[in-house]
């Protein structure tokens, strides 16, 4: 499975000096306020902060950003503040500071006409949030904590997205999930490292683990908060950088056996800089730019391109682009991804979600597997269904808009399924299990991501 976070020595090799590109070496900081990992990373003329497992290779201030454009929720305090507070052996005290999401304002002030952005504006966002960091410090050391507990706090009793909190929570089994999984059918065998970029809070990465449990997966973000939260719940055996993925990179040329973007190239600005940042850190590929958005399908988010548009970003001889819903057929056919043959791209005009492949050794017809990706390792019940009482569980989207990104659901999870009542892990035989997890009622999920997660485990 997953496994405990590594140290920093183990992956410095792979990354480089954002400032000059040089490369670093990691101090360890002196004895702390709190537990975790502190230290500086430095290649002598610069400094960085490595926070209880996040490598920040970032210039100027630490901020929070929207999940999707360039808007800040919040900006940070300077990296060398951040460095000064590591030396002096606060590193914890910083990393609290950093995970603190901004205050709400109060309903009251949200009720009235330009509340909202009042609260912005003004000193009180800031007073309030100062109160709520004692909250935040408390979560950070509370040995049952969950991913879910702190997807709530970021958003649900932040930002009041409750639809950024779904797609967090629910995200294992969505449709762009399982199209994921049939594309790492692409990367190669070994023990080489794999790039996640925009990764987010680590779901792709908890997959890439359970499946290839030797494989070191880098996860690489501007958001300290996802990384945070995906080194602590979801993928604590991967490493990760917390940087612009829409900038020089700071790492290693030719550190990668392929690197991965899920659902994020579209927002990019610099789409061509970035493809050739990828293929410096891993020439030989593949490079994998899923679920891209299609400028010509309604709604629209980002900057999205054309079909042909993302078809001319790199060489045509070594680009594969395939729809969402092709992948997601491959994958619940277990057939493998099927790249021998150029795709048709103005075939590809009226669908909205594309993904592509870009490297030789990916065009080819890929061997099948057997359609179980997403239940590798630990299963758990998928948080999508209801306890209905009398032992069954019955499967329910949480919103109408998670309805609408995640229709095709509806088609392969079963509607409903028995289980054993009660709140402990649930033994069953082996056949049960296995049918279980093919209709998707069990998910691999990380051990500490719901409250109240109810294992399966297979009766002996």
């Amino acid at each position: 499975m997953n496994g405990a976070c590594p140290p920093p020595e183990q992956f410095v090799d792979l990354l480089a000096c954002p400032v000059c590109h040089s490369e670093l070496r990691y101090a360890p900081a002196p004895a702390g306020d709190g537990p975790g990992t502190y230290g500086i990373l430095t290649c002598g003329n610069h400094s960085f902060p490595y926070l209880d497992g996040v490598a920040v290779l970032t210039g100027g201030t630490i901020d929070v950003h929207v999940q999707i454009g360039d808007s800040l929720i919040q900006r940070g305090p300077d990296v060398r503040e951040v460095v000064a507070r590591i030396r002096a052996g606060r590193g914890a005290d910083a990393l609290a500071d950093l995970l603190t999401p901004p205050a709400p304002p109060p309903a009251w002030v949200a009720r009235l006409p330009g509340g909202r952005r009042f609260h912005r504006r003004s000193g009180a966002r800031e007073r309030f949030r100062r109160r709520r960091r004692a909250t935040t410090a408390r979560l950070m050391v509370r040995e049952d904590s969950t991913a879910q507990d702190w997807f709530e706090w970021f958003y649900r009793e932040s930002d009041d997205d409750t639809e950024l909190f779904n797609h967090f929570l629910c995200r294992f089994g969505q449709p762009r999930d399982l199209a994921n999984l049939e594309l790492t059918r692409v990367l190669p065998d070994g023990d080489d490292p794999v790039l996640d970029l925009a990764a987010g809070f680590g779901h792709l990465a908890h997959q890439l683990r359970s499946e290839r449990s030797s494989r070191p997966v880098v996860c690489l973000d501007r958001n300290l908060f996802q990384l945070w939260a995906a080194k602590r719940f979801v993928a604590p055996g991967a490493w990760f950088v917390c940087s612009d993925a829409d900038a020089a990179l700071p790492l290693a040329s030719d550190g990668f056996a392929g690197a991965l973007c899920g659902d994020a190239f579209h927002l990019l600005h610099h789409k061509n800089a970035a493809v050739t940042e990828l293929l410096r850190c891993a020439p030989d590929g593949p490079i994998v730019l899923a679920r891209v958005g299609n400028v010509l399908v309604e709604p629209r988010e980002g900057e999205e391109l054309t079909p042909q548009g993302y078809f001319d970003l790199a060489d045509g001889e070594s680009v594969r682009i395939v729809d969402e819903d092709t992948l997601v057929d491959w994958y619940l056919r277990g057939i493998g991804p099927q790249f021998a043959a150029p795709a048709d791209v103005h075939s590809l005009a009226g669908q909205k979600w594309l993904s592509l492949v870009i490297g030789a050794r990916a065009a080819r017809d890929h061997p099948p597997h057997d359609g179980m990706l997403h239940a590798r390792g630990d299963l758990s019940v998928n948080p999508l269904y209801r306890d209905s009482g009398e032992g069954r569980v019955v499967f329910e989207f949480p919103s109408p808009w998670f309805r609408f990104e995640n229709k095709r659901m509806a088609e392969y999870c079963a509607r409903e399924a028995e289980l054993p009542p009660g709140t402990g892990d649930i033994v069953v035989d082996v056949g049960v299990r296995e049918g279980l997890a093919r209709s998707f009622v069990l998910l691999s999920l990380p051990q500490r991501y719901l409250r109240g997660q109810r294992r399966c485990v297979a009766a002996p």
